[in-house]
């Protein structure tokens, strides 16, 4: 505990912990730098916070796991973890080694292969997390999820193949927009970078749900793309479940306009349309046994199954925008 004093004609002043001083090797004269966040303050030594920002993480994998897809998800990891160059280390074989490039090129926003052999395998990270903000990149991946759910609706209305097959490509662009934004959240979380705009450090933890819960809907929206290719005709269920599915995107932009407005009262209408849309997928699924094939059953099901999952994820968003605006909603106690 440390009392505040007062000294000269306008400054307050804190005294530091001696042994806290004594670590870090600093001396007097020597400067600090103060971060304000929210309610608190934090205290770096000037040439750590330099170090932070110069200095190179590097992550080292063993192959030795020799499959390639664990190796694929470590590499991810350590993306969003906020490394700087992953290194792979061990026998790099062929199917390793195109997963690998496949996972970095495709997948992970600014990574490039600087350095390859039959033993190593080095990833370099060249995007400045400064040149993409969090509000930037969250809102591109709000944009390009709403975008393919709006269009999956489309090709379900008219069981178009050539669309759905276009939109089963932006899995990956969902993917690199979601593990960047992770990323800079992290790094934020780690004081690697400053905090954005009037995110708050507490911020970070609903920022990463939101993220995490728009690229399971673009999941879905892929999904759904996936099982147009097995319906066969137009027929006035799949026209229904269409319909259904125009109204879940209607729900989701809803859900999306609460959060951005921290709007604490939404997720309630919100709440209520998830469970007509229920009783709408129950309804259709009783009418398609009857006049649907079994392989267009089967695709109908997993269909509305993953609209119904979208309905469901827009609500956890909705939830989202009551934690933030929670506050606007209490009476002050007497």
């Amino acid at each position: 505990m440390r009392k505040i004093q007062f000294t000269g004609r306008s400054s307050y002043i804190v005294s530091l912990p001696k042994n806290w001083v004594l670590a870090r090797g600093l001396k007097e004269r020597d400067q600090v730098v103060i971060e304000e966040r929210g309610d608190f303050i934090i205290i770096k030594p000037f040439r750590a916070l330099e170090t932070s920002e110069q200095s190179e993480r590097v992550a080292v994998i063993e192959t030795s796991t020799g499959n390639p897809d664990s190796l694929a998800r470590r590499v991810i990891a350590t993306y969003i973890m906020g490394y700087d160059k992953i290194v792979l280390k061990g026998y790099i074989d062929p199917a390793v080694r195109n997963t690998v490039r496949e996972v970095a090129l495709r997948r992970l926003p600014g990574v490039e292969v600087t350095n390859e052999s039959d033993r190593e395998i080095v990833l370099q990270v060249l995007l400045d997390h400064r040149s993409i903000p969090l509000s930037n990149a969250i809102e591109r991946l709000i944009k390009l999820t709403s975008s393919v759910l709006r269009d999956v609706c489309s090709a379900l209305s008219r069981i178009n193949v050539a669309l759905a097959n276009e939109i089963i490509r932006e899995d990956d662009s969902i993917d690199r927009i979601y593990f960047y934004a992770v990323r800079l959240i992290n790094y934020m979380a780690m004081g690697r970078c400053e905090l954005a705009g009037n995110i708050e450090p507490v911020d970070l933890i609903t920022y990463r749900s939101l993220s995490k819960l728009v690229e399971r809907i673009g999941d879905h929206a892929i999904n759904i793309a996936k099982n147009i290719l097995e319906l066969g005709e137009v027929r006035p269920e799949l026209k229904e479940a269409s319909e259904i599915c125009t109204y879940v995107h209607g729900i989701f932009e809803k859900a999306i306009n609460a959060f951005l407005s921290r709007n604490p009262v939404a997720v309630d209408d919100i709440a209520i349309e998830v469970e007509v849309l229920k009783a709408r997928e129950r309804s259709l699924l009783e009418r398609a046994l009857k006049t649907l094939s079994t392989r267009e059953l089967i695709a109908l099901r997993l269909i509305l199954e993953s609209i119904r999952r979208v309905a469901e994820y827009s609500r956890d968003v909705a939830e989202l925008a009551l934690d933030l605006g929670i506050s606007s909603l209490l009476v002050e106690s007497k």
